[in-house]
């Protein structure tokens, strides 16, 4: 069995304060597919993990390195971004030889791509990569999507864009570590947030409170409360962090930001 551990910058929603609690990532089921566990399987369940997950959403390998260079003395964890172009508008760098010769903290790989199944095998074979994250939307059968991506050995997140209803996933409810739901089109950082997705968030969690869900878009100092109050436990800022000043400096204030308000994690 692997376990996971949360990193220096999750907090409990009971008290606010860092936690050292491990979760069980995956337990045996029936079919081939790995079952996630639920809430009476859960290592001290009562907690729910607050992160703040940087988002990697670039165009060149230069800025790739610039920003992990600029994060990684603060962060240990973050999201990569990648756009083929066609799933999506947006298209990103992608060169995952660069990343696993040069990637020094772990992270989670989000596929905004047209054929994740084929695009996770060139990224098979980097170690720190932790999390798969793919688009529901970009795959024809759900359950068999999740059952190949779990073949990896990563914990597999599944990713809805902001007109997907939440009641596609329930093939897979069980079976899947997380959930992700798009604040933003994907594609390019700088959206406003739709608020839409706190709606999706709040109906979610209320069904499945004990699968952890990230919240990728517009994720600021003006929408953090809202998604944590909501329901989301992974909070992925883009331009929140890289768009104006220094890059760690706005990464710490959003854990500040989250620790001076302690009733959002009651």
């Amino acid at each position: 069995m692997i376990y996971q551990k949360p990193n220096a910058f999750c907090h409990s929603r009971e008290s606010g304060n860092p936690v050292n609690n491990i979760f069980p990532t995956w337990i045996p089921a029936f079919a081939g597919m790995t079952q996630r566990p639920n809430a009476e399987h859960q290592i001290c369940s009562s907690y729910y993990m607050i992160q703040i997950i940087p988002s990697i959403l670039v165009s060149s390998e230069e800025q790739f390195l610039e920003q992990i260079q600029a994060i990684k003395p603060v962060c240990s964890f973050v999201q990569i971004d990648i756009a083929d172009g066609i799933f999506c508008s947006g298209k990103t760098w992608i060169d995952p030889d660069a990343v696993k010769e040069k990637m020094d903290i772990d992270f989670e790989l989000h596929m905004m791509v047209a054929n994740p199944l084929e695009e996770i095998e060139r990224w098979n074979n980097i170690g720190r990569m932790k999390r798969i994250i793919f688009h529901y939307e970009s795959v024809a059968d759900i359950a068999s999507a999740v059952e190949d991506m779990q073949s990896y050995g990563r914990d597999v997140c599944v990713c809805l864009n902001p007109d997907t209803p939440i009641h596609v996933l329930e093939p897979v409810i069980g079976h899947i570590e997380s959930v992700q739901f798009m604040s933003v089109y994907p594609g390019k950082q700088g959206q406003s947030f739709l608020l839409s997705t706190l709606d999706k968030i709040r109906e979610f969690h209320a069904q499945y409170p004990h699968i952890p869900i990230s919240d990728d878009g517009a994720v600021n100092t003006d929408t953090i409360h809202q998604l944590i109050e909501a329901g989301a436990t992974r909070l992925g800022p883009g331009s929140a962090i890289w768009q104006h000043g220094d890059p760690a400096e706005n990464y710490k204030f959003l854990v500040a930001l989250m620790e001076e308000h302690e009733k959002y994690f009651k």
